[in-house]
């Protein structure tokens, strides 16, 4: 192979690597949208925000009606001896109840427990019709608070695991571009190392200064073989890395170009990232779970809740148009329940033409604690996770510190490479001048020149790794900022 020819090869490797390249910004923003691991990120997030939704539905009016229908045929039984006839009638039996939207869980009933119509003799009816609320008061937070804690948390989670795979995904694809880079530098590398093997041997051959079968050329032949192996061990590594490029991204490799500078400012957020900011909610949690079980006295079979006071009330009236009578009856009743005793009362009032007749009922319960022992225990074992939940606080505090720390010194670290490579870039170019210089006096050889452009060349490659590292870097700095 001819000199000329061999850096025709090299020269239309390092065209090809960038004729066909396509913006930075190009290649994130059609992947997210053909990826399916992007797909997935979406379609579990949201997934994740409908399950949370559900949880968290506003309470509404809840509507309940119910009812029967009978009807009774004409028939003949007997009573003591006497038959009697029992005629054609028809009843409803409606109900209908409201439980409105509020704390007291406040419920309306309308109810008649019949409304009688007589479809064959006089056609009489009757009904009895009755009307009821209720309400409940709470004396103190029986907890509503520690599902808001819960669910801020899991808001939190939700959106920062988002955004992280988001960046994690970003930083993926500029990592498989870093991989195909060096993969391309290397492959030049080995064009270069290919031709200056093979102008050993043939310069061996046309100078015929050691013997075809002598050791040394046989040397020179061995080297040409590795120095083709390796080209080949890269294409390999070349042709996988671009596969899965292509599942990566939904896009063939092309090159790249136009790469965003990184903006690599740290944040200065005097709370914490989310996970401090998570790690105190937790904190929060602790300390409402503890606040809870403290003001938690009264037990139940659902467990402990605050002392309530249910107030109800009712209105009613029965009407048969036979007798062209009406009867009333009101009721009014109350019940406490507190830590050690529960009581209730009610009063009653029927009406009707001929008298008033009042009824009063008091209740009341009373019960010995023989829980405080496992009371006690409960409450040491919230004030040991509040002390736990604190130390976790205050160790992401610390952690937050050590990850901005250590970004502080990768950034430094990613400046001092780039001074550095400015230098050496600028080395690089002076020493192409130098030699296009001796080149023109004879001083140094063509291949000596070739080198020196093929250096330039090679250092736009260290350019858009450098470039890309400093990318995956600024992500690093984001994900710390959420």
């Amino acid at each position: 192979m001819s000199k000329k020819r061999a850096l025709a090869i090299i020269a239309t490797l390092v065209v090809s690597f960038s004729l066909f390249s396509i913006p930075l910004d190009q290649i994130v923003q059609e992947a997210k949208q053909n990826s399916t691991t992007i797909k997935k990120i979406n379609l579990a997030k949201s997934s994740s925000e409908i399950s949370l939704t559900q949880k968290d539905l506003p309470k509404e009016l809840g509507i309940s009606v119910s009812g029967d229908v009978v009807y009774v045929g004409e028939s003949e039984i007997e009573r003591m001896g006497v038959p009697v006839v029992l005629p054609h009638n028809i009843s409803v039996s409606p109900s209908v109840s409201l439980r409105f939207p509020n704390d007291g869980n406040t419920s309306l009933s309308f109810s008649a427990k019949s409304i009688t119509k007589d479809l064959v003799s006089d056609g009489s009816w009757s009904a009895d019709p009755q009307i009821g609320v209720s309400h409940t008061f709470k004396f103190g937070d029986s907890g509503d608070a520690l599902d808001d804690l819960s669910l801020s948390k899991q808001r939190i989670e939700i959106e920062l695991n988002y955004q992280k795979q988001i960046l994690n995904f970003e930083s993926s694809i500029y990592g498989k571009i870093i991989e195909l880079l060096n993969l391309e530098k290397t492959l030049l590398n080995n064009e270069k190392d290919i031709y200056v093997a093979k102008t050993k041997v043939e310069d061996s051959k046309i100078l015929k200064d050691i013997s075809f079968e002598s050791a040394s050329f046989k040397s020179l032949e061995l080297d040409l073989a590795r120095k083709e192996s390796a080209k080949n061990s890269t294409l390999q590594k070349i042709a996988l890395v671009q596969s899965q490029y292509e599942q990566l991204t939904g896009h063939l490799w092309q090159g790249v170009e136009d790469i965003t500078k990184a903006s690599l400012k740290l944040p200065s957020l005097k709370g914490g990232d989310s996970s401090v900011i998570l790690a105190s909610i937790d904190l929060e949690y602790a300390k409402e779970q503890l606040e809870v079980q403290k003001r938690a006295t009264v037990r139940t079979q659902a467990g402990l809740t605050v002392p309530t006071l249910t107030v109800q009330g009712s209105a009613g009236l029965n009407y048969a148009s036979s007798s062209d009578k009406v009867s009333y009856s009101v009721g009014t009743s109350a019940s406490y329940s507190g830590k050690d005793f529960g009581t209730s009362a009610s009063v009653g009032l029927s009406i009707n033409d001929e008298r008033v007749v009042p009824t009063v009922t008091i209740g009341g319960s009373w019960s010995k604690n023989t829980t405080g022992t496992s009371d006690y225990l409960t409450l040491q074992n919230l004030e040991n996770r509040v002390t736990l939940a604190n130390i976790d606080y205050q160790q992401a505090l610390i952690d937050y510190q050590m990850k901005l720390n250590s970004l502080a010194s990768e950034v430094l670290d990613y400046e001092v490479s780039l001074n550095q490579f400015e230098q050496i870039v600028e080395i690089t170019k002076q020493n192409l001048e130098t030699t296009k210089e001796a080149f023109e006096l004879g001083l140094v050889t063509e291949t000596d020149l070739n080198n020196a452009l093929l250096e330039v060349e090679l250092l736009k490659f260290d350019k858009d790794v450098l470039e890309l590292n400093g990318l995956i870097l600024e992500n690093k700095i984001k994900e710390l900022s959420l």
